[in-house]
């Protein structure tokens, strides 16, 4: 009787449709939205001078890398696990630091 009620707890919890809202959509949501936030970034930097084509460039490989993997990392079933959703957010972390220090480095004022 136990391990009936535990059995489909189990079963519940696996086609909650709440759960999956959570843990599928809202992760992709939050990486989604880190990188449309980049990628206005990396635009705004470029209207503004603040990054060269150069440095516009090697942010811009490294948000579409991040890009292709975020596609790559959901697969067929559209989910990412925790090390694949803590990988996205590392490299989103490391681009996003780039990205600040190529728009404030003193090297880019002096080509304006």
């Amino acid at each position: 009787d136990l391990l009936d009620r535990n059995s489909r707890m189990i079963e519940n919890k696996k086609s909650n449709p709440i759960a999956d809202l959570r843990d599928g959509f809202g992760d992709r949501s939050n990486i989604q939205d880190r990188i449309n936030t980049q990628q206005a970034r990396i635009d705004q930097g470029i209207r503004s001078g603040e990054l060269t084509r150069r440095e516009a460039d090697m942010v811009q490989d490294n948000l579409n890398f991040i890009k292709q993997q975020h596609s790559s990392f959901r697969g067929n079933d559209g989910m990412l696990g925790p090390i694949e959703r803590d990988r996205l957010h590392d490299l989103l972390d490391r681009n996003s630091w780039m990205i600040e220090n190529k728009k404030h480095n003193p090297v880019g004022s002096l080509r304006r």
